[in-house]
């Protein structure tokens, strides 16, 4: 469990002082090992998604039925000539290249906004049950215990079946599903900083619950929850490649890196990049995300983080 950290000026403490914490946290996150490496990764997915339209050759949906198929009408190769097909094209004449590079915007738009629906619900969950305790906290709990032990992706086929494909009804519904660990975390985050000498000088000071929790409690947990939220993100991607994976995913033509490694087994002894191409630009995207994950969770909790950097 990542520890608090105090991102604000407290009672007693200075805004020059909580400043110069901020800037302390920042110096040693990027000093840390793993946060350079996954900046680069996580940047350079971030820039295929928001320049696909630039950096795709060819319409992700277009068939090249005539150029894009061998003789035999299997997948061609990977050429680098000026005209050919810079990754090949798959099962149906499709340029892998293009698919390829429209997909990883699908797979964070999924992994992104799925886990900040997570975190949003998880936080405001977490703060209200932590904060008000009794009853509140006991009602919260028992129905985060409910949502913990909820089959998801029985719910998501639900969904795909009643409202239809669509990767709107996947992100929602992974992020509306995944925020009870979020919450708990919160929760616990909640009754530690409550504890604190300058939220009780708040309260004696007449102070209302609103800026209590706004002001002087959600600022000295968020950074924690942050780091939580952003672990998660690695996971909702690997997961929307599952669903794609066992076809319950992303409707068609829209790509998907698990739609293409499914696709591609079927060729895998014929043309192994169908499925390596893909896989290894999932391997790519969460690990850059992972690092990312364990450099912040390092710097928050040195103590509790896994060979964390101790600089």
């Amino acid at each position: 469990m990542a520890s608090v950290i105090e991102v604000g000026p407290t009672p007693g403490q200075t805004a020059q002082e909580a400043s110069s914490g901020r800037r302390s946290y920042w110096r040693k996150l990027a000093r840390h090992p793993f946060f350079w490496p996954g900046v680069i990764l996580v940047l350079l997915v971030l820039a295929v998604a928001v320049f696909a339209p630039e950096i795709a050759t060819r319409p992700y949906w277009q068939i090249y039925a005539n150029t894009g198929l061998s003789a035999t009408g299997g997948p061609l190769p990977p050429s680098w000539s000026t005209k050919g097909f810079l990754l090949g094209t798959d099962w149906l004449g499709r340029d892998v290249f293009s698919r390829l590079v429209w997909s990883a915007r699908i797979s964070l738009q999924v992994g992104i906004f799925a886990s900040v629906i997570s975190g949003v619900v998880g936080l405001v969950i977490g703060l209200v049950s932590g904060y008000f305790g009794g009853w509140v906290d006991m009602v919260l709990m028992r129905f985060t215990d409910i949502m913990m032990g909820f089959p998801a992706l029985f719910f998501l086929i639900l969904l795909i079946s009643l409202i239809g494909p669509s990767v709107e009804v996947i992100y929602m519904t992974m992020g509306l599903l995944g925020w009870p660990s979020i919450a708990r975390f919160a929760r616990g985050q909640v009754l530690s900083v409550r504890k604190e000498t300058y939220v009780d000088a708040a309260m004696a000071g007449g102070a209302s619950r609103t800026r209590i929790i706004l002001r002087h409690i959600m600022p000295n947990i968020v950074t924690p929850v942050v780091v939580l939220v952003s672990m998660s993100i690695s996971g909702n991607i690997i997961y929307e490649s599952t669903l794609s994976f066992l076809g319950i995913g992303v409707p068609d033509p829209i790509p998907s890196w698990g739609k293409m490694v499914s696709g591609g087994l079927s060729y895998l002894y014929v043309a192994p990049t169908l499925v390596i191409f893909p896989i290894l630009a999932i391997s790519v995207t969460t690990i850059g995300f992972n690092l990312l994950a364990e450099a912040f969770n390092a710097t928050a909790n040195p103590r509790g983080a896994r060979g964390g950097h101790r600089g």
